[in-house]
């Protein structure tokens, strides 16, 4: 059995026939086939229960598909650990950021992190929460910078900051308020733009009609920015200031957004990584 084999083998599981695998992996289907029959004849016994439209695993092949999977990650573990150790402080740092961080936060860190090692190249992906953490769990990226609340029993999750909400919009959208920091309370009756992530806690802690329901943070702010509304978002998402626009903390503390890196529990990290990892918690974000 070679790693070659369970290579081809996976392929054709997660493509779900020969002919789109072996398109995945640039062979033509005759090959394929036949080291798909080696492999069954070396194990002695089907790996799929096969008709003229679908290939389906048995139980044996399902056995073996969790076990390949197992041997394919650590081979590439095994690739990026030797290059890591031949070419010093180099390579490629794969980088998750949710939108709500990226427009104000993430110059500086890669600013900061280019000046340190200039020879790291970054490969930077910006999705929502939970695009980011499935890309660190299939281990297409490194790590991830996301908030707070997410399922991370399989992460190894590294703080960095906690920062308030904040209310966003035209100035004459905040007239009749009082100055300083609002509370939710003051919002009631006012159009809302509200980020997603916060709904259940913004209708739990007040009696808020939102108008606009917002899948990313920048579009929260481009949006109250406009004068659609009062826009709710965490203080890093809050775009440079405008002339006209006001910029106001929430008082609720339950509104207190909290910034952490992670990445895979028990997988190796690459050199890369780790240094843009070490930065981040070495300078313990403070945004206020």
């Amino acid at each position: 059995m070679e790693i070659r084999q369970l290579t081809y083998f996976a392929a054709i599981v997660e493509e779900g026939n020969i002919s789109k695998a072996a398109e995945r992996l640039h062979l033509s289907q005759p090959p394929l086939t036949r080291q798909l029959q080696l492999l069954e004849t070396e194990l002695g016994c089907s790996l799929f229960e096969r008709d003229t439209r679908h290939m389906v695993l048995t139980e044996a092949g399902e056995l073996l598909y969790e076990k390949a999977r197992e041997v394919i990650r650590q081979c590439g573990d095994i690739r990026r650990e030797v290059a890591d150790i031949s070419s010093g402080r180099k390579g490629t740092a794969h980088i998750g950021v949710v939108s709500s961080v990226s427009s104000r936060l993430l110059p500086v860190w890669i600013m900061r992190f280019h000046s340190l090692y200039p020879n790291v190249r970054i490969d930077l992906t910006e999705r929502d929460s939970y695009e980011i953490l499935e890309s660190v769990r299939n281990q297409k990226t490194d790590i991830a910078i996301v908030r707070r609340p997410f399922a991370g029993n399989d992460l190894d999750i590294f703080p960095l900051s906690i920062e308030p909400m904040c209310a966003v919009g035209k100035r004459e959208m905040f007239e009749g308020l009082p100055d300083g920091r609002l509370s939710l309370k003051h919002l009631v009756g006012r159009p809302v733009i509200i980020y997603h992530r916060w709904e259940n806690i913004l209708k739990d802690e007040a009696a808020l009609s939102p108008i606009c329901r917002c899948e990313e943070a920048g579009t929260t702010a481009a949006l109250s920015e406009a004068g659609l509304g009062i826009g709710i978002i965490p203080l890093s998402a809050v775009p440079c200031k405008s002339e006209n626009t006001e910029v106001r903390e929430i008082a609720n503390s339950s509104l207190q957004s909290e910034i952490c890196a992670v990445k895979l529990k028990g997988r190796y990290t690459p050199a890369a990584a780790e240094l843009f990892l070490d930065m981040l918690c070495s300078q313990k974000l403070n945004q206020k």
